[in-house]
């Protein structure tokens, strides 16, 4: 039985299934999802072909005296679930989740 959607990917699902096709997400080999966390945007690409995520983000993390991992541990670990989730459902099943894709 596959796992059921909260509110966030349910919302999620609906907002992808008016933007993207599902025919397109079939034969995709990178998928770029921009993400808004806290009036920040950050880029996740998902590619298919290397099995991994890299995740494009502006901040100067020297300069805030911190590093990537701090920010994205967790976060990007709770986005990347959400959004493998949502692509998953809408693509009807056609993309494997991808979760456990490396988070580079």
């Amino acid at each position: 039985m596959a796992p059921r959607l909260g509110s966030v990917e349910k919302n999620l699902v609906e907002m992808l299934r008016e933007v993207i096709p599902s025919s397109d997400l079939a034969t995709a080999k990178f998928i770029l999802l921009p993400v808004l966390h806290h009036e920040h945007w950050t880029l996740y690409f998902v590619n298919r072909n290397h099995s991994c995520v890299d995740v494009l983000n502006s901040n100067n993390y020297p300069a805030l005296q911190s590093k990537f991992r701090d920010h994205h541990k967790d976060l990007g670990r709770r986005i990347m679930k959400c959004l493998s989730d949502g692509l998953h459902e809408v693509s009807k099943r056609s993309i494997d989740r991808f979760g456990h894709y490396r988070n580079i």
